[in-house]
């Protein structure tokens, strides 16, 4: 999914706990950084603490497209609404992660994710 789709997500569900599952475990979105794999990339980073509303995950992806990202190792990258992240768990893992679909329930959107191919 883009990050334009994600964040109308977010913004369609502002009051719905936001959570990422990667290999059947749940984890919370905290910002959007410059993959490791390949710097010029967005991720979003993810924590196993703390709570996301669909209001807050609007706002780290907003946080994240049309402003500059300082990259792992330097360098200065830029990512647009039609960038699709890959999810890391720390500014220096190198895993092949993304968000593929959702479900949404009375009060909780669950971001799924599928490993991919880099």
């Amino acid at each position: 999914m883009e990050l334009c789709d994600l964040q109308s997500l977010g913004d369609k569900y502002p009051f719905h706990k936001f959570t990422i599952v990667i290999d059947f475990k749940e984890f919370v979105p905290e910002e959007i950084i410059s993959w490791r794999g390949s710097y010029d990339t967005p991720a979003i980073l993810y924590s196993k603490e703390g709570e996301c509303t669909g209001e807050d995950f609007s706002r780290i992806i907003s946080n994240g497209i049309y402003r500059p990202i300082s990259g792992y190792k330097g360098g200065e990258y830029t990512f647009f609404p039609d960038h699709v992240p890959y999810l890391t768990p720390c500014d220096s893992a190198n895993n092949y992660y993304q968000i593929t679909a959702f479900c949404v329930s009375e009060d909780e959107v669950t971001l799924l994710t599928e490993e991919v191919t880099y």
